[in-house]
């Protein structure tokens, strides 16, 4: 125990001294986006549901027990603004997670092989892999590794199930529900695994109890949320996902349409899964085939999900078999390949310009807009060579495990109880934990002081800061592009281009609508495709400080902003240019200011279908109809002949006063948030501490 409590300390030394030289700025953004509506008392699924543009983007995948290890983040960097204390409060919890499941693979191979020398070698690979340690968050963004120690949590208790003593047999199969069941509250994955548990239960009893209590954890965490709006939870959790499906489920996704097609595709994955969970062999063995059946559902497209398979598979290598010893080491190298494609393509980017791979992860405090797929266009090739490369591997694992899972794992050490113990209860054991953690605490110290001096002196770290504001029946947008990145709400389009000069006073975007054929140069609140960004709304404001640069030398018009019912812009007329709002209703325009290179403000009021019209704080007029507001362009979206030019934007404001979401209670909140928590914790100590042998224990030591 002693070497392995050397490598899990090598491991967090590892860990913490590559957290802030590492950030998933998008992921992390949305966290904190979801968070924050937890905070000001909101329903996050219902806000996202209404919101078209966050509904496309889908800031959080995870089931809500998932939200107790993000929100402590959250919480600090709102009241800290330190962005060193923002990545190692997001990134402990799930570091300690990956040793956590280190220290249980440690434990389950200990369980199959009594042999302490090669359990702690089978859990070295786990903690000290660079694989796992990318994938962790210590690099990658993802919160995988709170499910993936679940799940094998739930394995090691499943494990020690299998004893002679019935009452404890009992207790630890209900532990490893519960623990399988808040691995699948945490992500839905684990729920593809259920079957693997069930199909090694010889009773009916045993089987319906395994999946009741496998249930309760996601049950007790949704139900608030499911009551509270279960339309809005279920769509978000189930059937969608960023980009408009959940990867657990391509079929749904809306380009099959065909019923045909859906059950084409779905066979051979049905197929797949029902060999995986019938295959009589060790329930590891079910686990990992279930993983390559949920892989290949996912069409390939595995990426961060690819961490998942790895404990599992590095168990293999306490098997006496050679050849399960092989693909266990295979199995370790899983990742690479999804590894490359994240350092390659992952990233946010568009035809202008951003960051991907390496450079995305680096961003925060090296600022390097380097797109490595358009700087080596070779790797263009390299990505979907990659995917199905690892789709093969996938198909291939599946085979060769399936004709190997004739060699099965029996337990051969049923772990005294008080080696079960983490703390056990001598002086001695107690002296040398003390001193462990003082160790611990010891080395976070030291590395918290030395990053700080480094961020503080070299580099200075920057976030995406800018999301939207949610009130009572009210969202505001606002940016005033202070990031050197554009903001993850809006998406360009055009064939000109655009530059952010966020080290200027003030901030702006400039639009170049220069590109040929049709000059456009446009940003929109949106997601790809779905450029109705806002909520339909009688009630909207939008506001535009702006400065007008010039037209093309053939140009007779430049489209500044266009919203629902007209365009606002610069139209030229013989020898003059002039400011004015052009109304596609009605076609005919209000001139508002002859036209200039200095700053202005523009809004627009859109009043129970009536559009206000304003500039430099000027009624201008008012146009009457029906007109609702659900879009803004910023620059020129038309491909109308005769336009071109430039244009500065310090800032865009727009407020949506009739927002759909009106249920705002922090008490509610708090109450949804602590009381499943509560019922899942005592569940856990009623089931793993047992109060009979609990209280004996106690009157034995006071009777000697």
């Amino acid at each position: 125990m002693r070497k392995l409590h050397r490598i899990l300390l090598l491991a967090l030394f590892i860990r913490l001294a590559l957290v802030p030289f590492f950030c998933d700025d998008f992921n992390f953004w949305c966290a904190r986006f979801f968070c924050s509506l937890l905070l000001e008392g909101f329903n996050p699924w219902s806000v996202i549901y209404h919101d078209p543009t966050m509904y496309w983007i889908n800031p959080w995948r995870y089931p809500p027990l998932m939200i107790f290890f993000v929100l402590p983040a959250s919480i600090a960097y709102s009241c800290t603004k330190d962005s060193l204390i923002f990545l190692y409060t997001i990134k402990t919890p799930y570091i300690f997670s990956s040793l956590a499941t280190s220290f249980l693979v440690y434990r389950i191979a200990y369980l199959l092989t009594n042999d302490e020398k090669r359990a702690t070698k089978i859990a070295s690979f786990y903690a000290l892999n660079p694989l796992v340690i990318f994938l962790d968050t210590t690099v990658w963004g993802v919160f995988d590794a709170v499910p993936v120690m679940f799940t094998v949590a739930s394995l090691f208790w499943f494990l020690m199930s299998h004893q002679k003593d019935r009452e404890k047999s009992s207790n630890y199969l209900k532990l490893s529900a519960i623990l399988l069941g808040c691995g699948i509250a945490t992500k839905l994955y684990p729920l593809f695994i259920l079957p693997a548990f069930l199909t090694k239960l010889k009773k009916l009893k045993e089987i319906i109890y395994f999946t009741i209590y496998s249930a309760i954890p996601l049950i007790i965490s949704g139900a608030p949320f499911l009551l509270w709006d279960h339309e809005a939870f279920i769509d978000i959790l189930i059937f969608h996902n960023m980009g408009g499906y959940h990867p657990l489920f391509p079929f749904l996704h809306p380009s099959i349409q065909s019923l045909v097609t859906k059950i084409a595709h779905l066979l051979p994955c049905l197929a797949l899964f029902i060999i995986a969970y019938a295959m009589r062999t060790s329930i590891i063995n079910n686990v990992i085939l279930s993983l390559l059946a949920l892989y290949f559902t996912m069409g390939g497209n595995v990426g961060s999900y690819s961490l998942w398979i790895v404990p599992f598979g590095l168990l293999l290598l306490a098997s006496e078999d050679i050849n399960m010893q092989r693909i266990g080491k295979l199995i370790a190298l899983f990742p690479l390949p999804y590894i490359i494609i994240g350092l390659l393509a992952n990233g946010p980017y568009n035809s202008v310009e951003g960051t991907t791979g390496i450079f995305y992860f680096t961003y925060h405090y090296l600022r390097m807009k380097v797109v490595i797929l358009r700087v080596v266009e070779t790797f263009n090739n390299i990505v979907p060579i990659l995917t199905s490369i690892g789709m093969s591997f996938i198909l291939s694992l599946f085979i060769i495990l399936g004709k190997s899972c004739k060699a099965t794992f029996s337990v051969k050490n049923s772990l005294k109880q008080e080696k079960m113990s983490f703390i056990n209860n001598s002086k001695g054991r107690k002296s040398i934990f003390y001193q462990e953690v003082m160790r611990y605490v010891i080395i976070v110290i030291s590395i918290l002081i030395i990053h700080k001096l480094i961020f503080t002196y070299v580099w200075s770290v920057e976030f995406s800061e800018n999301m939207p504001l949610i009130s009572q029946s009210k969202l505001e947008f606002f940016d005033d592009f202070s990031s050197s990145l554009l903001n993850y709400q809006w998406s360009y389009g055009g064939e000109g281009s655009y530059v952010i000069r966020n080290d200027q006073s003030p901030s702006y975007i400039l639009m170049n609508s220069t590109g040929k054929p049709y000059n456009r140069a446009t940003i929109y609140r949106g997601w790809g495709p779905i450029w109705q960004g806002y909520p339909p709304s009688a009630s909207s404001v939008i506001e535009i400080r702006f400065k007008f640069n010039g037209l093309l030398p053939e140009a007779h018009g430049l489209i500044i902003a266009r919203a629902n019912g007209g365009w606002f812009g610069v139209a030229k007329c013989g020898n003059s240019m002039n400011f004015v709002y052009f109304d596609d209703i009605n076609s005919f325009s209000i001139l508002l200011s002859p036209a200039d290179h200095e700053w202005h403000n523009f809004s627009i009021i859109y009043d129970s279908g009536a559009r206000l019209i304003y500039f430099d704080g000027k009624f201008m007029g008012r146009l009457e109809g029906k007109e609702l507001f659900s879009y803004l362009f910023i620059g020129n979206p038309d491909i109308t002949a005769g336009l071109g030019g430039s244009c500065m934007y310090d800032w865009v404001k727009v407020v949506v006063e009739d927002f759909p979401v009106k249920d705002q209670n922090k008490v509610v909140v708090a109450l949804a948030l602590l009381l499943p928590l509560t019922g899942l914790l005592l569940i856990v100590f009623r089931l793993h501490f047992d109060p009979k042998n609990f209280i004996i224990n106690n009157v034995n030591k006071e009777a000697k």
